[in-house]
């Protein structure tokens, strides 16, 4: 188990593809993505700090996260228009304001 991952991350699963089958299987069922997020557990000052190498460690377990994009739609759905703080789906609020600009989430949640 890496550092970044908690039990609830990790189970009897060959490869990373296998487990975000399970992970997808799960959600559609009604399990609450935030569940399998690699960010469960781990420091959350990290994840809301304006240090470059805490952004940098932030967005490293984001990119290995099999609900990163479940994240990243949560935060531009329910985004404040004047930006929430915070890294959410490996991205900053800057990032996520672009993406929002562009209108390239997935408005179906």
């Amino acid at each position: 188990m890496s550092e970044f991952n908690t039990p609830a991350n990790n189970g009897p699963y060959i490869n990373d593809v296998e487990r975000a089958m399970h992970v997808r299987d799960q959600i559609s069922q009604g399990v609450d993505w935030q569940e399998f997020a690699n960010c469960k557990g781990a420091n959350p000052d990290i994840f809301y700090s304006d240090n470059k190498r805490d952004v940098v460690d932030a967005k490293f377990i984001c990119s290995r996260c099999v609900v990163r994009q479940e994240c990243l739609n949560y935060a531009l759905k329910y985004n404040d228009p004047k930006g929430v703080f915070g890294i959410w789906g490996e991205k900053t609020e800057y990032e996520r304001r672009a993406i929002r600009e562009r209108n390239y989430f997935d408005t179906s949640l």
